[in-house]
């Protein structure tokens, strides 16, 4: 065979092998399923737990949502989901915001009781009205740590007990020290609020420590001998610290956690003491006095059933919250044939003023 035709026919032979198909490859094995994206699930799962933000409410508000929203750690995300509070990142807003914004209406629309007073109790701080102040817990009027510092009457701090008076010197003072002496389970709180507030009004100026005492004394009542402890001045603290003027202008001394005693038939171990009388009226001289008188162990005495008469002398003019009330109130008793007599001589100052049916 010629070297041409040799050459033509293995071309020939060549392509007609190209043709055919190749052998076939095995199927790519198929990827792995990518990774559960974490933060979509997250966000998902905020999402599911907190409500979008409202569009209508204040900006202010929906600005702090949008940060608290986004700033939700999973950890935070878990303890809301088993607490099932899903208001409570809008809470928390309307807490913050109460004082920056000096906004009470904030207030009104917080889910959780405890935070809603603490909500309105900043609000009023930061306003400087102490009418705005809550209602204090297990006590008569309003919370005396807010009704001191909202009235810019740091004296007033000593109106509280317990925590509550380093509480209120520390927000009043501006001194986030002073929470040091509350005790340990307070001192979070307190150093929080005193942050809070830090800029919502001046510190003011530490004043005179006030005078704050209440005192029963026997007196004689006609022929009667006044026995062996004559003139021995009986301490009422919880008297001292329930001083208030109501909205009619009556003077009341009762103790904040009691109110006006109940009529019980004979008294306990305790002596309990509450009066109530006009303040011009006792300005200008011995002035009736509404009372109740119940000794330890005897029968209670009341001017309203006339077991007992009262009358009120005022060497001050209180006229408002933090001012001093001085005076004296001559009590004079009998029951089942036995005579009383007593002096009750006080030396406060008034704690708020309040309506008649909050003291009752």
């Amino acid at each position: 065979m010629r070297p041409r035709a040799l050459a033509l026919t293995l071309g020939l032979a060549f392509s007609l092998g190209a043709c055919d198909p190749a052998p076939s490859r095995p199927p790519r094995p198929t990827r792995p399923t990518r990774r559960p994206d974490v933060a979509a699930a997250r966000a998902n799962a905020v999402e599911s737990l907190v409500p979008a933000v409202d569009a209508s409410l204040p900006a202010p508000l929906a600005r702090c949502l949008a940060r608290a929203r986004e700033s939700l750690s999973p950890t935070l995300s878990d303890a809301l989901e088993s607490l099932d509070a899903p208001g409570l990142l809008e809470d928390a807003c309307r807490l913050e915001l109460s004082a920056r914004t000096r906004d009470p209406s904030l207030c009104a629309d917080v889910h959780l009781s405890a935070l809603r007073e603490r909500c309105e109790s900043r609000a009023a701080i930061a306003q400087g009205e102490p009418d705005r102040c809550p209602r204090a817990l297990g006590l008569r009027g309003r919370d005396p740590v807010c009704v001191a510092v909202a009235a810019r009457a740091p004296r007033m701090c000593e109106l509280c007990v317990g925590d509550d008076r380093p509480r209120c010197l520390a927000l009043a003072l501006g001194q986030p020290a002073r929470c040091d002496a509350a005790s340990p389970e307070v001192r979070p709180l307190c150093r929080q609020e005193q942050r809070a507030l830090a800029d919502a009004f001046a510190p003011l100026r530490a004043v005179t420590r006030p005078t704050l005492e209440v005192t029963l004394s026997e007196a004689p009542v006609g022929d009667a001998s006044l026995g062996a402890d004559a003139g021995a001045a009986l301490p009422l603290p919880a008297l001292s610290r329930g001083v208030w003027r109501d909205t009619a202008g009556a003077l009341w001394i009762v103790d904040p956690s009691l109110g006006w005693p109940d009529a019980i038939p004979v008294g306990g171990t305790e002596t309990l003491v509450s009066v109530r009388f006009d303040v011009a009226a006792a300005r200008r001289g011995s002035a009736p006095a509404e009372a109740r008188l119940i000794l330890p162990g005897r029968v209670a005495l009341d001017t309203s059933e006339g077991t007992l008469t009262a009358r009120a002398t005022l060497r001050s003019n209180p006229r408002g919250r933090g001012e001093r009330a001085v005076g004296e109130v001559t009590l004079a008793g009998s029951a089942t044939g036995e005579r009383v007599g007593r002096v009750l001589r006080f030396d406060a100052i008034v704690r708020d003023v309040v309506p008649a049916d909050d003291l009752r």
